[in-house]
């Protein structure tokens, strides 16, 4: 009876830790609203050195220096997280581009393609063999897509940027022998040396958002470090404690809470042809996740 207690504490920890993770991802378009002064770019340079500022002091605390070493003395590792690093810095400056100017709708769109984008990556890279629902499941969701550009007449870079660029992301990381926490910090470390030399050229260029920037701005610069890493340590102690089914449910909730926040808080419109895709893709993700759920079931019954 005691050990079933536990059990149940490691659980409901880590729905709360995921769901923590969720909430404050979906909540960023809030953050990065605040830092609208600043062009994104810069934005995005003090977003890695504050993270990697945060993270490498963790790594230490946490005494897993020693996977940090060991992957920096493995060339193959490193040319790994020096991609990743490049991916995962467009990811992130496309959506803190995409928040300040008008599209924070279309980033959540991103977020949702993504799971059925992996899915086309496995076939490709890992020569995965979906189910034919989950077949159709993409067939829907790009179908909706196809239906906004033909209605509205443009693509939506921002959406198919960010859902690539996150499932490639994903694709390196399942490569790299390196764990999120030591990986990350190494990618921002990656990083480093080029964003510091862009925020102390834009001091020296006298760029006046910069130049003219006050307190509460700075301090904001300096907390995305944080907003960047919390999210990620409440993901990886969820995934610890969690079923990977729950886990993936729990992930929609980011998405979904971005484009309630790109409806209500930023007013932005609901074309007809963003309605589509959106319905379009949150029916794939239907089809997808009672698929998966009922794959689960199964496979816990004959174990």
């Amino acid at each position: 009876m005691a050990r079933l207690f536990a059990l149940l504490r490691k659980s409901n920890s880590g729905v709360w830790a995921s769901l923590g993770s969720s909430v404050i991802w979906g909540s960023l378009p809030l953050y990065w609203y605040l830092l609208r002064e600043f062009p994104p770019l810069y934005v995005l340079c003090h977003r890695v050195v504050w993270a990697c500022l945060f993270l490498f002091p963790l790594v230490v605390a946490l005494r897993r220096v020693q996977e940090v070493a060991n992957a920096a003395r493995n060339a193959r590792t490193l040319r790994i997280l020096f991609c990743s690093s490049l991916v995962l810095a467009v990811n992130w400056g496309v959506y803190i581009w995409a928040v300040n100017n008008g599209k924070v709708v279309e980033a959540s769109l991103g977020y949702f393609i993504n799971p059925l984008i992996t899915i086309c990556m496995g076939v490709v890279f890992f020569r995965d063999r979906p189910r034919p629902i989950h077949w159709v499941a993409i067939a829907v969701a790009f179908a909706g897509v196809g239906a906004e550009i033909g209605i509205s007449g443009s693509v939506p870079w921002a959406a198919l940027a960010l859902s690539i660029t996150f499932s490639c992301y994903g694709l390196l990381r399942k490569i790299s022998p390196v764990e999120s926490l030591p990986g990350l910090a190494m990618e921002t470390g990656i990083l480093l040396p080029f964003s510091l030399a862009f925020i102390v050229w834009c001091h020296y260029s006298g760029i006046a958002a910069v130049s003219g920037a006050g307190g509460v701005s700075l301090l904001l610069l300096v907390g995305s470090g944080v907003i960047t890493s919390v999210p990620l340590i409440l993901f990886a102690y969820g995934a610890r404690h969690l079923q990977l089914m729950t886990l993936g449910i729990l992930q929609y909730l980011s998405p979904l809470l971005t484009a309630l926040l790109g409806l209500f808080a930023f007013h932005e419109p609901l074309t007809l042809g963003r309605a589509l895709s959106l319905g379009s893709v949150w029916l794939a993700l239907v089809l997808y996740t009672a698929d998966s759920f009922r794959q689960h079931v199964r496979a816990r019954e004959k174990s």
